[in-house]
């Protein structure tokens, strides 16, 4: 549904929807849980390892700017390129590498969210 509609316009739906312009593109293991997801992006977007996820905790009170930035999330997101095979034009899974590109081209970062054994993250 979403992938017809952003045809119409020639963009992907990160570029369709892009206010706020997201920081850093979130990349994760299917298997990490949801909590540790969210734990992740608040330790990037605070620096702390762990913080809280309590948005009225003091760390967030001394630094509102944590709960305004932006990151794309793709938590939810179906694979519409099934019928697409890699190399066509309009694939996105082939070309994760120029994604990735396009996304520091335009001064944004990726968070790869992951431990060392490739294990859920827990604080």
């Amino acid at each position: 549904l979403v992938q017809r509609e952003m045809m119409r316009y020639d963009v992907s739906y990160a570029e369709f929807h892009h206010d706020p312009a997201a920081e850093a593109y979130t990349v994760y293991a299917e298997t990490v849980l949801f909590r540790d997801l969210i734990q992740a992006i608040a330790s990037h977007a605070t620096n702390y390892p762990c913080p809280s996820l309590d948005p009225d905790h003091l760390l967030y009170l001394q630094n509102p700017a944590a709960l305004e930035r932006s990151y794309y999330v793709d938590a939810f997101a179906v694979d519409q390129n099934l019928d697409l095979a890699p190399g066509d034009p309009r694939c996105q899974i082939d070309k994760l590498d120029l994604v990735l590109a396009e996304i520091g081209r335009r001064g944004g970062s990726v968070l790869v969210v992951a431990d060392p054994n490739y294990l859920a993250m827990t604080c």
